[in-house]
């Protein structure tokens, strides 16, 4: 039977080298191959950061694989001060807290793809991108083809497939509400961690979110403790706010 389908499981990075040789790294990997692109979640200050998250690439066209690769790239963030317009600003597939570079990258000849049942955990030494850049540390990828319908996006915390439909909530343009979980919230906003908050409002405070293919959205937490007045209260301002048919809102 023909195979469909090129999956991608990232692993974990080791030893990844920061910038100026010093300090820590917040990384991310983005995987290219055939004109499609995903992108892990962001790990924050950790030189060995572990994903444990699996992408799935369609094969229009089984009988060109061998003339593809699969690239991987390993990105890093270096930090800088936000200014308080900065802060109030959700930008699209830019990094707020800083500027984005190749650290370095790893690729993937169609030829020495193999099917599942062969697959195994791969440490990847990573490259450079550039003749003096300095690069160092490994990726472990397990990459494999199937025409198995049951092997998919997914990955052991479950997040993959959270992050997907939220990609695909955003593409809709009917303006309906939706319900998202919790805890997908918690994931692509670092469990609303401090460095991920762009700024506040009256009733609640906005952070970044970061989906898996790199795109990142506003995510406004509404508390009811910074609202005058009874729960009733707060569960009107929700209610309104689910009411709103506007596609920037979901």
């Amino acid at each position: 039977m023909s195979t469909h389908k090129l999956i991608v499981e990232v692993a974990s990075a080791q030893d990844l080298f920061p910038k100026y040789g010093k300090g820590s790294v917040s990384a991310y990997v983005k995987l290219k191959f055939g004109g499609q692109r995903f992108c892990t979640t962001v790990k924050l200050k950790d030189l060995n950061p572990v994903w444990n998250e699996r992408f799935c690439f369609h094969l229009s066209d089984p009988s060109h694989l061998p003339e593809l690769s699969l690239e991987a790239c390993v990105y890093f963030f270096s930090k800088r001060r936000k200014t308080l317009s900065e802060a109030c600003v959700c930008y699209v597939n830019k990094p707020v807290e800083g500027s984005r570079s190749l650290l370095g990258k790893v690729r993937i000849a169609g030829t020495s793809f193999v099917p599942f049942s062969d697959a195994v955990v791969m440490p990847y030494p990573l490259n450079k991108h550039q003749m003096f850049s300095r690069v160092k540390g490994t990726l472990a990828l397990k990459v494999y083809t199937t025409d198995d319908p049951h092997i998919a996006a997914s990955n052991t915390l479950g997040m993959i497939n959270s992050s997907n439909n939220m990609e695909s909530i955003l593409q809709d343009q009917s303006s309906r509400p939706h319900s998202i979980p919790l805890q997908h919230l918690k994931e692509i906003t670092n469990n609303f961690s401090e460095d991920r908050i762009l700024g506040h409002g009256g009733i609640g405070v906005v952070y970044k979110g970061v989906l898996h293919n790199g795109e990142m959205i506003a995510v406004k937490k509404i508390v009811s403790s910074l609202m005058p007045g009874p729960q009733k209260q707060f569960e009107n301002e929700v209610y309104h706010l689910m009411i709103v048919r506007n596609p920037n809102i979901v």
